[in-house]
């Protein structure tokens, strides 16, 4: 034997047996590929022990470096108790940290870091926002200045005076405008201190430098922030800098490689978005109310608000009892009909909501009460939450279906088993109203409530209706499906799970429906299948919930009922169709049976075996028997 196992000694973790001298590793020195970067002396006065730290930096390793980094961690360890020997110390113990930078990068685009640097413009990385392009200043570049081009673009199209063509042509350079845009960015850059000629810059580096500059230079006009939003579609924008006082924001969207500028917040997410509360909004109107930038008489939205006090102007809304000290702020909530959604309270000085305090049978704004998230209900903070008792739902009408197949088993699959072939089946209808007082004409029922489908007819069994097909088992599970339209429809079979079920999952399946099913193995417990938009049908076993067969049911509920017959199924194949035969005891499966019960299947045949047998009428006659 060749092989031999490696010892589970600790000696066996050492780094020489790790990691082998024969592989490949060059022949440089080890010295060559490490820095020394710190070599420090502490005194830990808890666990009274001095430590020397000794931090290195192994940079420019070759490819394949497993047997050079033996060395160069041998040669570590070896600087390391030197370092500790010159302090005047006597190392006891040593003890190694390895810090290892992992990145992860996307195949197509191989970034150097994980920050946020844009540079010329690659392939965009997928999009999980909604992001509309019109809302997107595109930077189209050669260089590595994207990131200051999108910083000016937004600054110009938010303070100046450009229509939507003379900003275009700013942007691509053409006509009177050629150059504008390029130079000027090289100012900015010069103004900044920004180096000339790198591929990417850093936003958290180069941003707060030119955030700063025109906070500066247009003191007294504007206070900017800058917000930037990535490619991954989260709320929360993944740089900002700025004062908080700002009224000024300027948007970027960065693609993972390149900046462009945005013209509004809900230009990235299909609907209006909030700087402040960092996440989208349906309306103003509904907007948190606790939002710094949300007016609350006017309801507006944004960096500008609330409204602040404008020439003196001061006015009593009569509508809303609300007080106004702008003119626009006052016009804008009657011209937005928020006067009738929004009013505030004369005696608490509280502003309410409308809808929210008129439904469920509130009258409106009740003083020292307010909205609680536990009980769902307005109270006073003071007082305990009192939780309703729950009322019960109207429960929605639905049916019952009680089901069973008969097959035939007269073809072979070849491998000494027989397929089930469905040539009979059916279905009794009923609802939990008519269980309890049955009614003629029940709407969820409907008229047809004995339902059948066979291949053959038959007349001495009484249905309400009778289906015959060629294929009873496609034209029951379009029965069923057609039946639930309306309602809700539960199926039962007894040992559905194991084998009727099975057979209507087939068929479900070759007509297009994935049901949902409950299962363990083999046997299937539920089965769902969505029926249009509304509507649901359930097929579920109800050996589950009486576990006995079916002839111990009529004793264990002392059932009114005759028994079910024994029924000779090895005659059930289409060559006994209408003609008279008489079964032997093998085709009841006689030799299968309990003692008992083959005692009573005996006195029975005995007194039966002379009757000719007629598998149409028989069927129907023992199928229907549910």
């Amino acid at each position: 034997m060749d092989y031999i196992p490696p010892t589970k000694r600790a000696r066996a973790f050492f780094i020489d047996n790790l990691l082998s001298i024969n592989q490949s590793g060059g022949d440089a020195a080890p010295q060559q590929y490490i820095e020394q970067l710190e070599n420090t002396t502490k005194l830990i006065n808890k666990f009274k022990i001095t430590k020397n730290y000794s931090k290195f930096l192994i940079q420019n390793i070759p490819a394949d470096p497993e047997a050079l980094l033996s060395g160069i961690f041998q040669h570590c360890f070896n600087q390391a108790v030197n370092n500790a020997k010159n302090n005047g110390l006597e190392p006891e113990e040593l003890s190694c940290t390895v810090t290892i930078n992992v990145m992860v990068v996307d195949k197509k685009n191989l970034n150097k870091e994980n920050n946020i640097i844009g540079g010329a413009p690659r392939k965009l990385a997928p999009i999980h926002h909604q992001i509309k392009e019109q809302n997107l200043i595109k930077i189209i570049n050669n260089d590595g200045y994207c990131l200051f081009y999108s910083l000016l673009a937004t600054l110009v199209r938010l303070i100046s005076k450009m229509s939507r063509s003379q900003f275009y042509n700013y942007i691509h350079g053409r006509y009177a405008s050629c150059g504008q845009f390029e130079r000027e960015t090289l100012e900015l850059m010069d103004q900044v201190g920004a180096p000339l000629g790198q591929k990417e810059y850093n936003a958290e580096e180069w941003v707060p430098p030119v955030v700063d500059f025109w906070n500066e230079m247009y003191a007294g006009q504007f206070v900017f922030k800058v917000f930037i939003f990535d490619c991954l579609g989260h709320y929360k924008p993944c740089f900002k800098y700025g004062p908080e006082n700002y009224n000024s924001p300027l948007l970027l969207y960065f693609d993972g490689s390149h900046f462009n500028g945005v013209t509004c917040t809900g230009g990235l997410f299909g609907q209006p978005y909030c700087l402040e509360c960092e996440t989208v909004y349906q309306r103003p109107q509904q907007h948190s109310t606790s939002c710094r930038a949300h007016c609350l008489n006017c309801s507006r939205v944004g960096p500008l608000y609330p409204c602040p006090p404008r020439n003196n102007f001061s006015k009593k809304c009569n509508g809303c009892s609300k007080s106004f000290n702008n003119e626009n702020c006052f016009d804008h909530h009657q011209s937005s009909r928020f006067c009738q959604q929004s009013k505030r309270c004369e005696k608490c000085g509280v502003i309410w909501d409308t809808k929210d305090n008129t439904r469920g049978g509130r009258s409106g704004h009740i003083c020292n009460e307010r909205y609680c998230s536990i009980c769902s209900g307005y109270h006073d903070p003071k007082r305990g939450c009192f939780i309703k008792p729950l009322e019960p739902k109207e429960q929605k009408p639905y049916r019952f279906v009680a089901f069973d197949l008969e097959t035939m088993q007269h073809v072979s699959d070849g491998n000494n088993k027989r397929n089930h072939q469905t040539n009979f089946i059916a279905a009794r209808v009923t609802c939990p109203k008519c269980i309890e007082e049955e009614k003629e004409l029940c709407k969820v029922c409907g008229s047809n409530k004995l339902v059948t489908f066979s291949e053959r007819p038959f007349s001495k069994t009484p249905v309400d209706l009778q289906k015959v097909t060629e294929d009873p088992i496609i034209s029951f599970v379009k029965w069923i499906i057609g039946l639930t339209t309306d309602y809700d429809t539960i199926a039962f079979s007894h040992f559905g799970g194991r084998f009727d079920m099975v057979i209507v999952f087939r068929e479900l399946f070759l007509m297009g429906f994935t049901p949902e099913m409950l299962k363990r193995g083999n046997k299937m417990y539920e089965m769902k299948v969505k029926i249009g938009k509304k509507n649901i049908l359930i097929f579920r076993d109800s050996f589950n919930l009486m576990p006995m067969s079916l002839a111990s049911l009529v004793p264990a509920f002392a059932l009114e009922v005759e028994d079910k017959p024994f029924f000779p199924h090895l005659i059930n194949q289409p060559k006994n169709y209408g003609k008279e035969v008489f079964p032997i005891p093998s085709d009841y499966f006689a030799d299968g049976m309990m003692p008992e019960k083959r005692k009573e299947f005996n006195k029975w045949y005995d007194q039966h075996k002379e009757l000719p047998f007629y598998l149409d009428e028989e069927l129907a006659a023992y199928c229907t028997m549910m």
